[in-house]
């Protein structure tokens, strides 16, 4: 093996390892959030909670933060934003409430996260954690909520 191959494979080593740290770092900031809803807690405490009670070993611990804690500081305007989607997230259950939430602020904040990504992990964390079927509700909801949060990106990947 040469040393072109050796830095290649070293290279898709680490794109997985980063990929796989910031999966691990939506789940967490989901059961957050999901926990944040019902809590009398603030978001702080739930968060140090978290530090202790999960290993974050294989997570990015910057990014379950910034997920965390944006959703949390900013869920008065993600509701609204929500509400001009659909009016039925008002319904929703708790868990599908938080991962929605969560998909909105990574879609307004986190410009450097394609938008493909962002729908694909939502779904998988529906799949995850929600009832059956849920997961197709859950795309096309997040699908109408790119559109609204990066039109410019999404009329790009349309042409």
């Amino acid at each position: 093996m040469n040393n072109n191959t050796a830095h290649n494979n070293t290279t898709i080593q680490q794109h997985w390892r980063f990929v796989a740290h910031r999966c691990r770092a939506r789940h967490y900031a989901l059961q957050a959030i999901y926990q944040w809803q019902f809590s009398f807690s603030d978001a702080q405490s739930i968060e140090k909670q978290f530090y202790k009670e999960f290993d974050f070993s294989k997570a990015d611990t910057a990014y379950f933060h910034r997920l965390f804690c944006g959703t949390t500081t900013q869920v008065k305007v993600l509701d609204e934003q929500l509400l001009d989607v659909e009016d039925a997230t008002r319904t929703f259950d708790h868990i599908i409430r938080a991962l929605l939430r969560m998909a909105l602020y990574e879609l307004r904040e986190c410009r450097e996260v394609d938008t493909m990504i962002i729908i694909d992990e939502a779904v998988r964390l529906a799949k995850k954690f929600g009832s059956s079927g849920t997961d197709r509700l859950v795309r096309a909801l997040v699908d109408r909520l790119a559109i609204k949060a990066r039109p410019d990106e999404i009329n790009r990947s349309i042409q």
